[in-house]
């Protein structure tokens, strides 16, 4: 059986990868700092902090208790945080926090696992975010730590030949997830949808399903891939003066 690690596996995007990769016959080893709802014989959990380096330096000793000899197939990284704030209010602590959680932790964790993947065969997939090239007010420590990670994954990417480990980047806009749902009302939510040319918000479903059949491709040359998920609205440019 193929083993595969999700981070961010409580979350909404997190759960529905896992529970997609589990109907497909894999081992899946979640990583969240919550609880996970999925009751499965092959799904295992793991209480991780990934902002927290002593959770962090105990992980490569628990995936191996897990997986013993085995390798992994794949990483999909889909933690973070979106924490709101402008200038004004946006402390250093808080600005670090989400660099560390949204982009440094992604970044250690390849270099604390890479050796448990499968040379030639695995991809290390990072789940980035519209806000990494378009943002707006509010959003100053989430679109940096966003535009931060985009970087790092480039700069692995460019490390192919070293490790033989395939980097894909997915840049999703608003998916429906509670955290979304919780933020908005109902009206804002509809605002949200329409303002897609799609007239959508996409489902994690719909992205687990992307991110499956993309991982499916055996081919290196997918590798340094960024991937919109975004019903076209990083296509579409406002005009104030058209209804």
């Amino acid at each position: 059986m193929k083993n595969i690690l999700i981070t961010g596996s409580a979350g909404g995007i997190g759960s529905a990868i896992s529970e997609l990769y589990l109907k497909e016959g894999y081992a899946v080893i979640g990583l969240d700092v919550q609880e996970s709802h999925i009751i499965n014989k092959n799904y295992h959990h793991i209480n991780c902090d990934i902002s927290n380096p002593d959770d962090l330096n105990k992980l490569q000793n628990e995936m191996k208790l897990i997986i013993g000899t085995s390798t992994i197939e794949h990483i999909i990284c889909t933690s973070a945080i979106q924490a709101l704030n402008d200038h004004s209010n946006i402390s250093e602590k808080k600005l670090l926090k989400s660099l560390s959680i949204n982009a440094i932790a992604q970044f250690k964790i390849f270099n604390l696992l890479k050796e448990l993947l499968v040379e030639n065969k695995s991809s290390f997939l990072s789940i980035n975010s519209i806000h990494s090239t378009l943002t707006k007010k509010g959003f100053i420590s989430y679109s940096s730590s966003k535009k931060l990670l985009e970087g790092l994954m480039d700069g692995l990417s460019l490390e192919f030949d070293l490790h033989r480990i395939k980097i894909i980047q997915i840049f999703p806009a608003a998916i429906e997830t509670s955290m979304l749902r919780d933020g908005l009302s109902e009206e804002s939510f509809k605002k949200i949808a329409s303002s897609h040319p799609t007239k959508t918000i996409g489902l994690p479903k719909e992205l687990a399903e992307l991110i499956f059949k993309i991982l499916s491709i055996d081919s290196s040359f997918m590798n340094g891939a960024k991937i919109n998920f975004d019903g076209g609205i990083s296509n579409l440019l406002h005009d104030p003066d058209l209804k």
